[in-house]
């Protein structure tokens, strides 16, 4: 359900083109930065802001339908730029200005675990009600699931926590029967379950498996790292490693996977088909 997203308004303003792309996975820029394409279509320049740079390392970034681009701190292999303490915070890049500052923050409800050294974790957008909801994992271990999931107001910046002691690594807003609900992607495994969400934006507690993805053979150890429903309804998955340390990115270690709605239901274990097992 991220149809409403619009493109950033100071594309323009920095000279780039609305095919320009956020970019914060680079290993040799701190922060955000865009790279944007050239006349053969092949992404070649990059620009940057000075305000990019404030939060250390990125990780994912969920645009609204303004244009607005949010993200959170991410650390890839050092905690030098990026304390635990600020694990929770939620930074904006407005839309017109393009500048980033800090817009909301989870509230630290559990102690800070030494061995876990990351906080926020997933965004994902209601366009209905303008509001994300964000997941972090502050103050679980390895042993023991703290996380939280949490609704932000996109007009107020106000913050509820809507779910408690759940670590998810992804989220995503569907649509199912005409039901709103929020698919959570677990940290832990490869299981993607779903909670009804209701109009006020709370998340209710029937929790619904949706898929265990270990059960397709080639997801080994991997955990849903993004959810996406597609135009067709199909279901992406993104699925690479996770573990409570930081450890290098290994690009040859992430799988993608495109599943279609098991209709009718055969049974509670699974609403999704893999289409490419």
């Amino acid at each position: 359900m991220d149809a409403c997203t619009g493109n950033p308004k100071f594309l323009a303003k920095m000279g780039a083109t609305t095919k320009a792309r956020v970019d914060t996975a680079s290993t040799h820029i701190v922060g955000m930065s865009l790279l944007d394409v050239d006349a053969r279509g092949e992404y070649t320049r990059r620009a940057t802001h000075r305000s990019w740079s404030i939060a250390g390392d990125l990780g994912r970034v969920q645009r609204d339908a303004e244009g607005n681009v949010y993200t959170y701190p991410a650390p890839g292999v050092t905690l030098v730029r990026n304390p635990v303490s600020k694990s929770n915070i939620i930074y904006r890049v407005n839309t017109d200005t393009g500048v980033m500052a800090a817009f909301a923050e989870l509230p630290r409800e559990v102690p800070e675990a030494s061995n876990n050294p990351f906080g926020l974790l997933a965004l994902t957008l209601d366009c209905e009600q303008n509001a994300l909801y964000a997941a972090s994992v502050y103050g679980s271990t390895p042993g023991d699931e703290r996380g939280r999931i949490a609704r932000v107001d996109l007009a107020s910046g106000a913050v509820r926590v809507v779910k408690r002691d759940i670590d998810a690594l992804s989220l995503a807003v569907i649509r199912d029967d005409g039901e709103k609900r929020l698919l959570v992607g677990s940290a832990r495994s490869g299981m993607v379950t779903s909670f009804p969400i209701a109009d006020d934006g709370s998340v209710g507690e029937q929790e619904r498996i949706e898929i265990d993805l270990q059960t397709i053979p080639r997801f080994g150890d991997r955990k849903p790292r993004s959810l996406r429903v597609d135009a067709a309804g199909s279901l992406l998955v993104r699925a690479m490693p996770f573990e409570f340390t930081l450890l290098p990115r290994n690009e040859d270690n992430i799988a993608d996977f495109k599943l279609r709605r098991a209709m009718p239901y055969r049974d509670a274990s699974s609403r999704w088909l893999a289409l490419d097992p």
